[in-house]
């Protein structure tokens, strides 16, 4: 960004400085108020750029990094977290929510994931209003690690289908399949087709119980 900005600034606002000469007098005072000008302007573009480059770093990081190593997913951001999320149905007091609260503790017990209902159930679900329509990157779900008593179910996890859809009636449009199994707070990152939009987003697997300890969902 600095660097693009010094290149503008040395082509654009200081070539008056280096064709300056020395003429009629109306010439050298039109010459005179245009360094000026050109000065002030000077003065207010760094400005611009700084505080532009300010702003970048703090909600994007070190964009410039990311883009040219081609790592575009560092430079988007999760817009799923804190959003309204529902679930087919609920093992207490593990709520659809916890998926989308930000906290990345992969034990059950500590109050960080979401979890469906221990009983047999066909096809359950997971899914997220977003609030909006986005294109949709990539979704990235935090499996369940060891809880305090040793136990280890992380391989439920498996034959998970992500889709997205506008409506919260028609959430078929795939973004990826994940057969599993899943192993102890693995991050299983699924990315989307090209051009994938939609509102709501849904976790589902053949049989249940389905349990996220984070959901991130990559999109702009």
């Amino acid at each position: 960004m600095f660097s693009y900005c010094l290149n503008i600034l040395l082509n654009q606002f200081f070539s008056p400085f280096f064709n300056f000469s020395v003429g009629s007098k109306p010439k050298l005072y039109a010459k005179i108020t245009l360094v000026i000008v050109s000065a002030v302007t000077t003065t207010v573009f760094i400005a611009f750029c700084i505080v532009l480059g300010l702003l970048i770093k703090e909600k994007f990081g070190e964009t410039n990094n990311n883009c040219e190593s081609g790592n575009y997913h560092n430079v988007l951001w999760d817009i799923a977290v804190g959003k309204p999320a529902q679930q087919s149905s609920t093992f207490p007091p593990n709520e659809a929510e916890r998926a989308v609260d930000g906290n990345r503790n992969t034990d059950i017990l500590q109050n960080s994931c979401s979890h469906t209902a221990d009983s047999p159930e066909q096809n359950p679900w997971w899914r997220v209003d977003l609030r909006a329509v986005y294109y949709i990157v990539s979704v990235r779900m935090l499996n369940r690690g060891m809880d305090e008593h040793g136990i280890d179910v992380s391989d439920r996890l498996q034959n998970v289908t992500v889709t997205v859809g506008l409506t919260e009636s028609s959430v078929n449009t795939t973004c990826g399949f994940f057969a599993g199994p899943g192993t102890l707070s693995q991050l299983v990152v699924l990315v989307c087709p090209p051009e994938t939009m939609g509102r709501y987003v849904m976790v589902s697997i053949l049989t249940g119980p389905l349990t996220l300890c984070e959901v991130d969902v990559i999109g702009f």
